[in-house]
């Protein structure tokens, strides 16, 4: 396999590791205690209130992949990310508290591309999305896992942040508002050809959304197709599925999506 890790849940999502196995949060337990407090949370989709699932503390196995880490992808090589991930999110909130589009971040001393938290921000996004892989029993770019963890500088991740339309529309109607969320994982994929070509996710703080990506080159579409036929017959499988039940409007812009 020259272009895919595999999964196994015995290992480290990012680097293989079977030693020292760790839960790694779904959304930052700093933003969490921020946005919420210490109280215990319900876990579960808008759409689906009934399944919610209720989170003791912010330790819960709830709010965290199902995916693990290593202790030191979980730590050393990825606190940096981490932490200037926490500034970055600082900075677009603050930035759309004074009624600036949070996006502008990106031009801070710091985060433009070239300066010390440019590269750590897109790290923090690389790790979730191989958390989201791995959760699907899916295997990683290598590229990816070995971005995350500091071990390769050509960023794969493409971001965009934007004002989260579902915090807008209640917020019109509620006022201001605690809140966090993810969107899971989305495969983009050529409907004729029936193959993956992306993988995307979310992250909601409050009001701000988070848009994360990965596009993949031809070679690792190829290699995804012929060494991992079953993951490849479920990305087949998610495309068939909103080939056949396109999205409306509102859940295309919940998921991030272009309507």
């Amino acid at each position: 396999m020259l272009f895919w890790q595999n999964y196994s849940s015995k290992s480290c999502c990012l680097c293989g590791s079977k030693n020292r196995l760790t839960g790694e949060h779904k959304i930052k337990s700093s933003v969490l205690r921020e946005q919420f407090g210490d109280v215990g949370l319900y876990i579960g989709s808008p759409d689906s209130q009934s399944d919610a699932k209720f989170a003791q503390g912010l330790k819960s196995r709830h709010l965290k992949f199902l995916s693990r880490l290593c202790e030191l992808c979980n730590s050393a090589r990825t606190q940096p990310p981490d932490r200037a991930f926490e500034r970055y999110n600082n900075e677009a909130q603050r930035l759309h508290q004074q009624g600036q589009h949070p996006s502008h971040a990106n031009k801070l001393a710091g985060f433009a591309e070239g300066n010390p938290f440019y590269l750590d921000v897109f790290r923090y996004f690389a790790k979730l999305l191989s958390c989201q892989l791995a959760d699907a029993d899916l295997p990683r770019p290598r590229r990816l896992s070995q971005f995350a963890i500091g071990l390769s500088n050509h960023n794969p991740v493409w971001l965009a942040t934007e004002e989260d339309s579902s915090y807008l529309d209640n917020a019109s109607v509620h006022g201001s508002h605690k809140g966090a969320a993810h969107g899971g994982l989305v495969v983009y994929g050529d409907t004729e050809k029936r193959c993956a070509n992306a993988f995307h996710s979310t992250l909601t703080v409050g009001p701000i959304q988070y848009v994360f990506f990965i596009r993949l080159a031809g070679i690792e579409r190829l290699e995804f197709q012929l060494l991992f036929p079953s993951a490849h017959k479920w990305c087949q499988a998610q495309i068939d599925l909103y080939a056949g039940n396109p999205l409306d409007r509102q859940k295309m812009r919940k998921l991030g999506l272009s309507s």
